[in-house]
């Protein structure tokens, strides 16, 4: 059984830093921080080079993201693609899809 390939978007360091930390200190061999991203213009990227099973996007991204558009994409590109969204405050990028 391969690894969970985990890509991970946010602007704030902290979050992509701290998710690396835990995974890596999970010791679990099921899962594997393929990428940690401050954007999305790598993340195509890095789709393109291999298999990404889960993107987790963090709303600490700048307020022109459209946050629906990008997610609708990337599950269009890449059926089966888990898509994890946490949002800490009301965010327009959802509003304006």
């Amino acid at each position: 059984m391969r690894a969970i390939r985990l890509v991970v978007v946010s602007a704030n360091l902290l979050i992509r830093a701290g998710i690396q930390q835990v995974a890596a200190q999970s010791q679990n061999p099921h899962i594997e921080v393929a990428a940690a991203l401050s954007e999305f213009k790598s993340l195509r990227k890095i789709m393109d080079e291999g298999i990404v099973d889960v993107v987790f996007i963090d709303d600490a991204l700048p307020p022109n993201i459209n946050l629906v558009r990008i997610i609708q994409t990337l599950v269009k590109d890449q059926p089966g693609l888990a898509v994890i969204v946490t949002l800490n405050r009301p965010t327009k990028s959802l509003y304006s899809a």
